[in-house]
């Protein structure tokens, strides 16, 4: 089969080819995901929208109380940006921590998402920031938690006329820390576990909790009952962590058992409460 091949130089010239050909359509960024599942022919596109060339897609900055960045924003950029170093330093530390350089440089964070693979570094990371994503289309504009977003493997709420434009990251302004942790086999790999916290201080200790368990399950999950066990702890310098959470919603691994990603998953969740506690406090 013919495939046909395009490089609109627009977000809405991309929205009009999607609209057009809909399913048949497959959108294309960096193609460090999408070009692995081209070669084994999981997916066969009779259309492919190359979006390298929209350059109103790649951006950093700062508005209202909040970072915006751009779908098309790849993840070098995101490492390099002094900006995300001083707003966000831990997010900034996590594209480190993906793939190689040259995987950097190609992959994008609009991409990385939209690709929903749950032992993805970047969704955990962006839920217990609360982050939201903007997804338009060549009549609609509109914004969702990425928590909602995300819906199951490889599946996200994004239609088939459908694409990500932007990335939003509330700045908070009370004293607060982050951190993300992840095993892998070796670094740059994906995660077969991950963690990521959120924490936020006041003069009683954590007044706000965000908790994330990644690549363990079918997406990352939130885990609200540890959130709330947190709540109201560290006033006196020390946290209780007993960080259980549902083992049926563990995947089987080629590389490890469910009992290990279970306990690894727990040794990392403790360190990123821990971490972003003593982060906020520094802060």
């Amino acid at each position: 089969m013919n495939m046909f091949y395009y490089e609109p130089k627009t977000f809405q010239e991309a929205c009009d080819l999607l609209n057009k050909y809909q399913d048949d359509a497959k959108l294309i960024a960096g193609g460090q995901s999408l070009m692995i599942l081209l070669r084994q022919k999981v997916v066969v596109p009779e259309h492919l929208i190359n979006l390298k060339n929209i350059k109103e897609g790649a951006y950093i900055k700062e508005e209202g109380g909040e970072l915006k960045i751009g779908a098309l924003t790849t993840h070098r950029q995101i490492e390099k940006s002094p900006l995300v170093r001083e707003k966000l330093p831990a997010f900034a530390e996590v594209f480190s921590g993906i793939g190689s350089v040259q995987v950097r440089n190609w992959g994008t964070i609009g991409g990385n998402l939209a690709h929903s693979d749950p032992a993805g570094d970047l969704a955990p990371i962006l839920m217990v920031l609360g982050a939201r994503v903007r997804v338009i289309s060549k009549s609609n504009s509109n914004e969702m938690p990425l928590e909602s977003f995300i819906t199951g493997y490889l599946e996200t709420k994004l239609r088939a006329s459908e694409m990500l434009q932007e990335i939003i990251i509330p700045l908070s302004k009370a004293k607060s820390g982050m951190a993300y942790e992840k095993e892998s086999v070796r670094a740059g790999d994906m995660a077969m576990a991950s963690a990521a916290a959120f924490i936020e201080i006041g003069s009683k200790g954590i007044t706000r909790a965000k908790v994330v368990v990644g690549a363990v399950g079918e997406m990352p999950i939130r885990l609200e009952n540890l959130e709330k066990e947190l709540q109201g702890q560290g006033s006196k310098g020390e946290l209780h962590i007993d960080p259980k959470f549902d083992q049926s919603i563990i995947r089987m691994d080629p590389y490890v058992s469910k009992e290990y990603k279970y306990e690894i998953s727990k040794v990392k969740l403790r360190n990123v409460i821990q971490t972003a506690f003593e982060r906020a406090k520094q802060a």
